[in-house]
């Protein structure tokens, strides 16, 4: 894949990414945190199906010998997503967006574990610094929110999510190089899509929900199931066939920075020194773990 779309996909990423915090608080100002994920992989689902009819995604089927790694990544996806929306509903954004921001450091730790990518000291470092630059852009919103109460159930969910996105990208290199990046996502968001439909008649505050939400939590589910479950999954998937597993978790470091700079565009909040400065922290760590040898990681995938 050319440099170029290589670099078009780790600034499009981040971007879609840091607008999913906004757009899942959008959407449960109309859904509960479950009827919202049943909504978003319906729509996605639904959205993919023409590709693979048309022939412009190549439909190539899971073979039997795969079918249990598929069902963890399918369940990696699903309670990813999940448990981001009840997430969301009490926890700040900025401590949500923290503490997903350990996903690339447990993706790095779980692929040296597993023996599919050495950790190398540009990767230990570059993780390090790009961490604690996060930790300087969302430090001072931490602090106001310090005295604030949760239940220790938000909790415990709220540090499932980096692992869930973790489990997605250690298990699914493996799976994207075979099957191609957009078939293998495409299957799995049908997947979802179906199960989301069984779960359909149980919910009966759903069909009631479709009809009372405003406006903006349509956008909101919409938002969720096109950018970031159909555009953002595929590019995703693109990225880890093509980069090291450490390489494209690093770009979830741009996150916040996303965030912050749509918050000062869309709703007008201050930008300080300090959150400028963490962004600079942020962008070194990406540089020293994207300068990590790719060949050293790949060996340990194809061997």
């Amino acid at each position: 894949m050319a440099n170029r779309n290589l670099c078009f996909v780790s600034m499009l990423l981040p971007l879609i990414w840091g607008g999913t915090f906004l757009m899942v608080k959008i959407g449960i100002q109309g859904f509960s945190p479950i009827n919202l994920a049943i909504l978003r992989f319906l729509i996605a689902g639904v959205a993919f199906l023409p590709l693979f009819v048309s022939r412009r995604v190549v439909y190539r089927p899971i073979q039997k010998c795969d079918m249990l790694h598929a069902v963890v990544l399918l369940g990696a996806l699903l309670s990813g997503q999940l448990l981001l929306n009840f997430v969301m509903e009490s926890a700040p954004t900025s401590l949500a967006g923290l503490v997903v921001q350990t996903a690339p450091l447990l993706t790095a730790i779980a692929s040296v574990l597993l023996g599919f990518e050495p950790f190398t000291p540009k990767v230990a470092v570059g993780s390090g610094v790009a961490f604690f630059g996060v930790a300087i852009v969302l430090g001072g919103d931490l602090v106001t929110k310090a005295n604030a109460q949760f239940s220790s159930f938000t909790v415990v969910l709220l540090f499932m999510v980096p692992v869930a996105i973790a489990v997605y990208t250690v298990a699914g290199k493996v799976m994207f190089m075979k099957y191609g990046p957009a078939n293998f996502s495409g299957q799995l968001l049908i997947a979802a899509a179906l199960l989301s439909s069984l779960a359909t008649p149980f919910r009966p505050s759903l069909l009631s929900e479709i009809h009372s939400a405003p406006i903006q939590a349509w956008i909101g589910v919409l938002g969720l199931a096109l950018l970031a479950n159909v555009v953002a999954l595929i590019l995703w998937s693109v990225a880890l066939k093509h980069m090291s597993r450490s390489q494209v978790a690093s770009l979830m470091h741009l996150v916040p920075m996303v965030a912050v700079v749509l918050g000062w565009a869309l709703l007008g909040e201050h930008v300080t020194l300090v959150t400028l400065a963490g962004g600079v922290s942020i962008m070194a760590g990406l540089v020293l773990i994207n300068r990590a040898p790719a060949e050293l990681h790949e060996k340990r995938v194809l061997s």
